[in-house]
Order: C-alpha cells, then structure tokens, then sequence
C-alpha cells in the first residue's frame, strides 16, 4: 500500500514466505514477532526467509517480549 504523499511503501505479509527477491535489504528490524512461534520448524524457517532477503552485509536486529518454550 502506497500513501500518495510519501515515498513509505506499507506491505502486510507471511514471514513464512515474502513477496520480497534475495538480498533486497540492508537493514531487517523485528519487533516482538518471532516469538509467537510455537514450533522450531516454523521459528528456523522464517529466520531462514529474514536472511534470505537480506543484504549480504546487512543488519539484522530483533526484539522478543516474550520467552516461548518452542516445542520439537
């Protein structure tokens, strides 16, 4: 989504799986989203997915407002 006054893109997408090409950021900022995942699986894949669409080089910084015991 585009506000026509800005230069600002707003998307809403899977972590699972982003509408983005490989290396397309510099800087990824998490804030409090990779710890609603219950399983391992899903918690390595978006990790996976996050790295995927960063710059070699890139940052990466992430926050966790809760612990979740992540299950197998």
């Amino acid at each position: 989504m585009r506000n026509e006054n800005s230069a600002n893109i707003f998307l809403c997408s899977d972590v699972l799986q982003l509408p983005f090409k490989r290396d397309t950021f510099d800087i990824i900022l998490s804030v409090s989203t990779l710890d609603h995942f219950e399983k391992k699986e899903k918690f390595l894949k978006s990790m996976n997915e996050l790295l995927r669409v960063l710059k070699s080089g890139g940052k990466f910084a992430a926050s966790f407002l809760f612990v979740t015991i992540i299950k197998k």
